[in-house]
């Protein structure tokens, strides 16, 4: 959650004042954006997780030297 928010307001409201020909975004509109990114990082999150815990059953193969 930290990193998004970050790399929001970096990049959407402190960066474009540094820049003359960028216009930052409104408030609400950044606000937006790190609320949609925190819920997609949170379904991204319950969709691996299952295919993480499975790989542990796996069977380790080992590489030969080459």
């Amino acid at each position: 959650m930290i990193d998004s928010v970050v790399f929001s307001i970096l990049a959407f409201l402190v960066l474009p004042i540094l820049f003359p020909n960028a216009e930052a975004l409104p408030y609400d509109i950044v606000v937006g954006i790190i609320i949609s990114t925190y819920f997609l990082k949170i379904l991204v999150a319950a969709i691996d997780r299952p295919f993480i815990y499975l790989s542990h059953n796996l069977p380790i193969i080992k590489l030969k030297d080459a």
